[in-house]
Parts: structure tokens; sequence; C-alpha cells
């Protein structure tokens, strides 16, 4: 089946709520949602990263054919969005990676209440 371009968009964002809300509306009937493997294929066309990404950059150009626009119609803006990372982990800032943990000590601790939860949830 073909979507238009603001289905998938559409569903895409649906698909990042909570699984919750997504089967709900899934099972309802009420509508058909383009499958989870086709929102991958989407979601997961260019390999995300920090810093400038080369292979997003030239799937940007090969989508639109500069070759026959006029020069003012060459320019282009890209935006940027901030992005919050969790307190406590440690990147590198030259390869802008993430390279371990601040404060192991709580993150065991949270592991282990994870687990713990996830037992009691299990019994």
């Amino acid at each position: 089946m073909r979507w238009h371009p603001d289905v998938i968009r559409w569903a895409i964002a649906i698909e990042l709520k909570p699984s919750s809300e997504n089967k709900l509306l899934r099972d309802s009937g009420f509508m058909f949602l383009p499958h989870p493997n086709t929102l991958n294929t989407y979601t997961h066309a260019v390999q995300p990263g920090s810093g400038i990404n080369a292979d997003l950059l030239q799937s940007l150009y090969n989508d639109f054919d500069m070759t026959n626009l006029k020069g003012h119609e060459t320019f282009i803006n890209l935006i940027f969005d901030e992005m919050k990372v969790k307190f406590g982990f440690c990147f590198s800032r030259g390869t802008g990676k993430l390279v371990g943990f601040v404060d192991v000590h709580s993150l065991s601790e949270e592991m282990r209440d994870f687990e713990i939860e996830k037992q009691m949830h299990k019994g």
C-alpha cells in the first residue's frame, strides 16, 4: 500500500507515543496505519549521530534537482533543534560519543530497582 507523506509523518508521531496508546488506536479498527516496519524504514533511513551528518546532507541534495533552479532558489536553511542529555553521562568532545557514566553507583542502584520492579510484575 502507498501512504501519503503526511500520513507517514502522523503515524511516526503516533508510534513515538506510549505503546498503550498505539495499541488502542491500532486495535480499534477505526483506521489503518502503516505497519511499524514501514515506519522503521523511514525513521532509520539515515544513521543518526552527533555533528554534521554527511549522509543526510547528501540525501537532501539528491532529493532536490539543483541544476534547474535559479541562483536565489538554491539557498537552503537548516534548522537544528536542541536536545537534552540525561545528567550523569560522559561524552567525548572529540567524537561526540558516549564514553561512560559519571556516577556508576547511582546507575547500579537504578538497575537493581529496575530488576526488582520487573520481578514484582512477573509474580
